[in-house]
């Protein structure tokens, strides 16, 4: 978080912008803007939560075609970052924490939705939806997937 120290957030996410243009949005799956997209067509909100800061994630979500972003927040002072998280860094059971208020917010709980990974770290969030989706998930977190009849899907960037 060194680089955000002393900059704004319009600075930010300028950078991050370029930064996304530039290095990142090659690297999206084909597979995951199709699935977003069918699922948009069912007005069923699209979330995206994740670990990795607001700035980096809001461009992502954006292309994607996220209709929400739950992300790691950035304390700013004073119109500036000071390299701090605000609040919880969204991995485990804060994620799953932050996902089930989320839910009860729109009126729904996590035994409703669906939730994509590739992490285990995602497992506490992955046992507590109605459909866990692994998406090129480590071998630790295949197995378990296996073990439990968990759909596992396969994606690539284009060659």
């Amino acid at each position: 978080m060194k680089e955000f120290i002393g900059n704004t957030p319009e600075q930010m996410f300028e950078l991050s912008q370029q930064h996304f243009d530039t290095r990142v949005q090659k690297y999206l799956y084909p597979q995951a803007k199709q699935e977003i997209k069918k699922l948009t067509k069912s007005d069923i909100p699209i979330i995206l939560i994740t670990g990795t800061n607001e700035v980096i994630a809001a461009p992502i979500a954006k292309a994607m075609g996220f209709t929400n972003l739950l992300a790691t927040k950035l304390e700013i002072e004073n119109g500036k970052y000071t390299g701090n998280i605000d609040g919880a860094f969204l991995i485990k059971e804060n994620k799953l924490q932050l996902a089930s208020e989320f839910c009860f917010k729109k009126g729904t709980t996590l035994g409703s939705t669906a939730f994509y990974a590739d992490s285990i770290n995602d497992l506490e969030l992955l046992e507590k939806v109605f459909l866990p989706i692994t998406v090129n998930p480590g071998d630790i977190l295949l197995k378990i997937a296996q073990a439990r009849n968990w759909r596992v899907e396969k994606w690539a960037l284009p060659s």
